[in-house]
C-alpha cells in the first residue's frame, strides 16, 4: 500500500493504530508458524511484514510474542510483504485454562523461552 494511501486509511479509521516494532507468530490451521515483524497494532487491527517470498494466508491467529496476546486475524489488504489485519477473539496465553488453545499457548512459551526477537521481515 503506497504511504499515501496508508495515511489515508489511517484518518479513516476510529482509532489510530499505534507504531510498534514486535516480533510475532502467524499461526496457519495447517501448523505452519512462520514469523512476522508486527509494525503497528491497536485491539481490532495490525500491519505485519513478512520475510521475501513469505505467503500471507487470508485468516490465521497472530501471537505477539512478547505481551502473549493472540488474536484471530483476518487480511484486510495485502502487498507481496505487507498485509492489513482486522484483528478479533483476543486471547492472553499467559493463562492457563479451558478457554485458552494448548497449541498457541505451547508455541508461545517455546518462543518466549528462546527469547525471539523481533523478525527481520
Amino acid at each position: 500500500m503506497p504511504s499515501d494511501a496508508s495515511a489515508d486509511a489511517d484518518c479513516r479509521r476510529d482509532k489510530p493504530r499505534r507504531r510498534v516494532l514486535l516480533a510475532g507468530k502467524i499461526v496457519q490451521d495447517n501448523g505452519l508458524s512462520p514469523d512476522c515483524t508486527i509494525r503497528n497494532l491497536t485491539d481490532s487491527g495490525a500491519q505485519i511484514r513478512v520475510a521475501p517470498g513469505q505467503a500471507i494466508p487470508d485468516a490465521f491467529h497472530l501471537i505477539e510474542i512478547r505481551s502473549g496476546m493472540a488474536y484471530r486475524a483476518e487480511v484486510a489488504w495485502r502487498t507481496p510483504a505487507t498485509a492489513g489485519l482486522k484483528l478479533s477473539g483476543r486471547l492472553d496465553l499467559s493463562l492457563s485454562g479451558p478457554a485458552t488453545p494448548i497449541h498457541l499457548r505451547k508455541l508461545w512459551l517455546g518462543c518466549a523461552q528462546r527469547g525471539v526477537g523481533v523478525s527481520e521481515g
